[in-house]
């Protein structure tokens, strides 16, 4: 018996000890897996435990429907001038801050709140809720269109002749560094004042930036969340410097009844890209109740006839919420007014015209608004008329900056 409890004791110890052994050499390689896990994780530039992909993709929201490397691809060109139209940092008059390095991968948080969408419009960039135009020019652009501008006065006879720009609104957005080479933008002050410098003497030029820059600074709404256009807001800011500039007394913004137009409305950054951050900011239309004091007669020529309404600020327009400014778009508007001041307006320009001839009522007993990117024929008969004291040229950077040159100076009489 004894033998056999010694016997007992040995076995009973040995197995104690191989488990032990056992236990400390299962540690020991979990250890050693744990720590080469860890080095493959580090090695794919992965926080410890995240199992996702380092290369995001596109969604629906902001690439319309396209892949990762579709909208990659689509966007690369406008990073890398490849034409006189495209800028260049060497260019004089082209913004040195612009980015053309190639554009960032941005993280697959971000990516459903910014991207490019491709469509009718060319690029949109929507932004955290909003859609913007890109905005970039070359010297070519610049002389191009001051020549059309300088082409317009020489025509003009002895009206006064004025000239603004509208700076619009990705100008103002203040986008971190990776979204910046992303949205390859140029600098709008620098192409006001390249276009400013190379006009015609003669030519009053009428200077906004300032104004609007600090009106976007504020939170005022001057801008659509959902189209390119600027609001009845920002039209006044126009209408203001431009009255300064004139000698004219601008009326007061609370002269007016502040209004509201009964529906939201989703403007063309919505309706070409379908993204679902647009639908969720829709805009509102606010205008000043001009019609309510000032008694006028808007005349719309389309090519199946000239219609006529009473006043310059509509409810009733169809399919697109911009054209309550003037009921339409057409190449040729006319607005008769009860205003007593004997004097008449000519205003060139592209859709920033149409909000900003309302207000013009007040001051002019007829105003003709030449649409500068819809009207084909020469108008040189109405610039060297004599019958419009002041002749305004109004235009949004990314009009001026891109082939407008051609239409003013077909406005201007000149040939293609």
């Amino acid at each position: 018996m004894e033998s056999n409890n010694n016997l007992f004791g040995v076995n009973k110890s040995d197995n104690k000890s191989r488990n032990v052994f056992a236990a400390v050499s299962l540690f020991i390689v979990l250890a050693v897996l744990a720590s080469l896990y860890a080095f493959a994780l580090r090695g794919k530039g992965l926080p410890n435990g995240d199992n996702s992909s380092s290369q995001p993709t596109h969604s629906g929201d902001v690439s319309g429907g396209q892949s990762s490397s579709e909208t990659e691809d689509s966007s690369r060109p406008l990073s890398q001038p490849v034409s006189e139209d495209q800028p260049s940092s060497a260019e004089p008059g082209v913004s040195s801050d612009t980015v053309s390095e190639e554009p960032s991968e941005p993280s697959s948080e971000e990516i459903t709140e910014h991207g490019w969408v491709i469509n009718n419009l060319g690029y949109t960039y929507l932004y955290y809720g909003i859609g913007l135009e890109q905005f970039t020019y070359s010297s070519g652009t610049l002389d191009k269109y001051a020549n059309a501008v300088d082409t317009l006065y020489s025509v003009s006879g002895s009206s006064n002749f004025y000239h603004i720009l509208i700076p619009t609104r990705c100008e103002f957005i203040n986008f971190p560094l990776d979204i910046r080479k992303e949205f390859y933008v140029a600098n709008q002050r620098s192409f006001m004042n390249g276009v400013f410098g190379k006009t015609d003497g003669g030519v009053k030029n009428i200077d906004v930036y300032d104004v609007f820059k600090e009106k976007n600074e504020n939170g005022e709404y001057i801008y659509f969340n959902t189209d390119p256009n600027y609001t009845h807001l920002g039209a006044y800011a126009a209408y203001a410097e431009y009255c300064k500039a004139a000698g004219l007394t601008a009326v007061s913004e609370s002269f007016y009844t502040p209004m509201t137009i009964d529906y939201v409305f989703y403007g063309k950054f919505f309706t070409a890209t379908g993204a679902e951050m647009l639908f969720d900011n829709p805009d509102i239309v606010y205008y000043y109740d001009v019609d309510e004091v000032y008694k006028s007669t808007t005349s719309v020529h389309k090519p199946g006839g000239v219609h006529k309404k009473d006043g310059v600020v509509f409810f009733d327009v169809p399919s697109y919420g911009y054209y309550c400014f003037l009921s339409d778009e057409a190449a040729k508007i006319e607005v008769t007014t009860s205003a007593a001041t004997g004097k008449n307006a000519l205003v060139i320009g592209d859709s920033s015209g149409a909000p900003f001839v309302t207000l013009l009522v007040p001051h002019y007993k007829k105003i003709t608004y030449i649409n500068s990117t819809l009207c084909t024929e020469s108008i040189l008969d109405l610039l060297s008329s004599g019958q419009y004291e002041d002749i305004i040229v109004i235009n949004y950077n990314t009009t001026a900056a891109r082939t407008i040159n051609e239409s003013l100076n077909v406005l201007a009489g000149i040939e293609k």
